[in-house]
């Protein structure tokens, strides 16, 4: 069996990331309500809250550009 390139491992494991990403994003917004929150260890919990700008909620110029 031929073995993956570090470059190639690493393109896996982040388009991984980015899905599983998206996909807890999407399952947050259809089934929490604004605000709600779920503990799902002392240390890790998931709250629905909503970012209108970019990194950090900054928003430089109009909303044209996160489009």
């Amino acid at each position: 069996m031929k073995r993956l390139s570090n470059g190639t491992m690493a393109a896996v494991i982040i388009a991984a990331v980015i899905v599983v990403d998206q996909a807890l994003k999407v399952w947050v917004k259809t089934h929490f309500f604004y605000g709600e929150e779920w503990e799902i260890a002392s240390w890790f919990r998931l709250q629905f809250i909503e970012n209108n700008g970019m990194a950090f909620g900054l928003e430089l110029g109009s909303k044209l550009l996160l489009t």
